[in-house]
């Protein structure tokens, strides 16, 4: 699970509680869990839809797929989970998360492009490109989506951003 942590980082749960408060991290266990009664973490929230949205792909259900991402996109924002936090534990879960939010934009925007829906395409490419500037092949396909809706000023823009 996302959010088990190993018995040995005290050091780290110490730190979260610091951020998160006391009482939302449980210690009586096996492992120290999140207090979902006590937080509600948008990054939870945003990794089960993240999961949901890479099962429809798995299942070749880019309709319900879209959708997904699109709340995981408005959720996550371009925001970095755990900011303040550089615990490997936490850089981990930041590269996890950003590698499977990543492999879903480009999917889904692959197959909307397949599926001649350059406009919702945008969409979702957009908001990637914006958490994810640097990604080449994300740019490339919002590129693409300009394009076929005829936007080439905005794709030249786009390009010369690069």
């Amino acid at each position: 699970d996302l959010f088990k942590v190993p018995s040995l980082m005290f050091k780290t749960i110490a730190r979260l509680r610091e951020a998160i408060g006391s009482d939302a991290i449980i210690t009586g266990g096996e492992t120290p869990v999140l207090n979902l009664e006590r937080v509600e973490v948008d990054l939870l929230q945003a990794d089960t839809l993240l999961r949901r949205t890479l099962a429809a792909l798995r299942q070749r259900s880019l309709v319900r797929a879209y959708p997904l991402l699109r709340e995981v996109l408005e959720m996550a924002g371009g925001d970095v989970p755990f900011p303040s936090l550089y615990e490997s534990f936490f850089e981990a879960v930041r590269e996890d998360f950003e590698f499977r939010l990543r492999s879903a934009i480009v999917a889904v925007g692959r197959g909307l492009l397949a599926e001649g829906d350059a406009a919702a395409a945008e969409t979702v490419l957009r908001r990637g490109y914006a958490a994810m500037p640097e990604d080449e092949e994300i740019s490339d396909f919002l590129h693409e989506a300009l394009i076929a809706q005829g936007k080439h000023v905005e794709a030249e823009r786009l390009k010369s951003e690069e």
